[in-house]
């Protein structure tokens, strides 16, 4: 449980390891069974092998936890970059130059500025408008870093911004759109290494450092990155209802033939409730089995015969008909109360079930609905 009033911070959960990294302001959080609550600043982390406060390079340096707290740090930025472009958010470019800040002292404690690159070029990609606004704050931090960050944020910017292509193909009910990025043209790159390069400059001269970044030798290792990386293709298929009555769920799916090697932080665009399910198994009359499936939405109950039983159990007599059975404290726990309506569609699944087919009562929507 963490409480934060003010802040920034992020939680990554890998299994039974859990880490919280903090940006700006300070936050306080509990384990159980552990005797007194952790509080943890701006520039802290806590430790994969227990918790407590850490500074955050030390938890980058730690081989155990410096992958997850690099992730951790640039979906931070992302998210933030992202947030800022919004005016009602409350999210200003102040609190992105907090992280990226934060990831730059990190980095330059152990005389590592990948952790900034990363960051820096995470913020940008998410935010093009913020570009000298991140380079910046990370040369400021860190100027040993500022070659790198300008490569790194000009790349992300003309990538952003780059011109891209649409080709929508209609076939029966499936739609399919391919989008396809081009590669930034010379002037772009250039014109971009160049502001990004004053900024650089003024920020190192600003902390004293004699730091120099050369827009020349940024465009030229910019375009020679870019002309080795294909051009990324994104292609989404839709499936259009065909007849009246229930919608056809839509199917969606995109192939980036460029990422098998790329760490994709996905930043959401609002608050999200995904639906979460649960299953139970019901055993009947004369040893017969059927698996309820429930979710924390009212319109989706699935149920079936099945001949092993599946999650927790509860043993009643009796076929169809009846929604006298107890439903696990498990299930209550993820899903919460059953409603009246998904008991009758558990008692209408159950008669039509055992004769074998498998029926889902009413809908087999997953449901992805905006959070208030």
């Amino acid at each position: 449980m963490a409480a934060a009033r003010g802040t920034n911070y992020s939680v990554s959960v890998n299994g039974i390891t859990v880490l919280v990294t903090v940006s700006a302001g300070q936050v306080s959080f509990s384990v159980p069974d552990f005797p007194a609550p952790i509080i943890l600043v701006s520039g802290q982390a806590s430790g994969a092998s227990s918790p407590q406060a850490s500074s955050l390079a030390a938890v980058l340096n730690d081989p155990a936890t410096a992958a997850i707290a690099r992730i951790a740090l640039q979906a931070t930025a992302s998210a933030v970059a992202t947030l800022a472009a919004d005016p009602t958010s409350g999210v200003t470019a102040e609190t992105v130059s907090q992280v990226v800040t934060t990831a730059g002292n990190a980095g330059k404690a152990n005389g590592d500025n990948s952790v900034v690159t990363a960051v820096a070029a995470a913020a940008a990609a998410a935010n093009p408008g913020m570009a000298e606004t991140v380079v910046r704050a990370a040369v400021a931090a860190d100027p040993s870093a500022a070659f790198d960050v300008v490569t790194s944020v000009t790349n992300s910017v003309t990538q952003a911004n780059a011109a891209s292509t649409t080709q929508t193909i209609v076939s029966g009910s499936m739609t399919t759109t391919t989008t396809t990025k081009a590669t930034p043209t010379a002037a772009e790159v250039a014109a971009t290494a160049q502001s990004l390069a004053n900024v650089a400059n003024a920020a190192a001269q600003n902390v004293g450092s004699t730091q120099r970044v050369d827009a020349t030798v940024v465009t030229a290792t910019v375009q020679t990155s870019q002309a080795a990386t294909p051009a990324v293709t994104t292609s989404t298929t839709t499936a259009t209802p065909t007849t009246t009555g229930t919608p056809t769920p839509t199917a969606t799916e995109t192939v980036d033939p460029t990422s098998e090697d790329v760490v994709e932080i996905e930043v959401p665009s609002e608050n999200t409730i995904v639906t979460v399910f649960a299953t139970f198994t019901i055993r009947l009359s004369a040893g017969r089995l059927v698996a309820v499936t429930v979710n924390d939405q009212n319109n989706t109950v699935n149920v079936r015969a099945v001949t092993s039983v599946e999650g927790t159990q509860t043993a009643e007599v009796g076929d169809g008909g009846s929604t006298s059975f107890t439903v696990p404290t498990a299930v209550t726990t993820a899903v919460g109360a059953l409603t009246a309506e998904q008991f009758t569609a558990i008692a209408a699944g159950i008669r039509t079930a055992l004769p074998g087919p498998i029926v889902t009562v009413p809908g087999n929507a997953i449901i992805v609905s905006p959070s208030s």
